[in-house]
C-alpha cells in the first residue's frame, strides 16, 4: 500500500470530514477548503489529524495554509 493511501486511511479515522476533502497533488496533501470553511479545521482538530499522520510516516510533516486550503508537506 502506497504512502498516500496509508495517510488517507489514518485521516479518515481521525476526521471523516477532512478525509472527504483530502487530495494528494505532487507529493503534498491538500485538505481543500479547510482553512476558510464555515467550520475550519484548526486547533485540536488539526492537531489530531497531524498526530495521526505522524504515526505512519518517518519524515517531518509541515503544515501550511494556502488560500482556502490546508497543505501538508512531507520533508526529510
Amino acid at each position: 500500500m502506497g504512502l498516500e493511501k496509508v495517510v488517507l486511511n489514518v485521516i479518515e479515522d481521525a476526521d471523516g470530514e477532512a478525509y472527504d476533502n483530502a487530495r494528494f497533488f505532487n507529493g503534498s496533501l491538500f485538505i481543500e477548503g479547510a482553512a476558510k470553511a464555515e467550520q475550519p479545521i484548526s486547533g485540536m482538530r488539526l492537531h489530531r489529524i497531524l498526530t495521526a499522520i505522524k504515526t505512519v510516516v518517518n519524515c517531518n510533516v509541515e503544515c501550511h495554509e494556502i488560500g482556502d486550503d490546508i497543505v501538508i508537506d512531507f520533508t526529510h
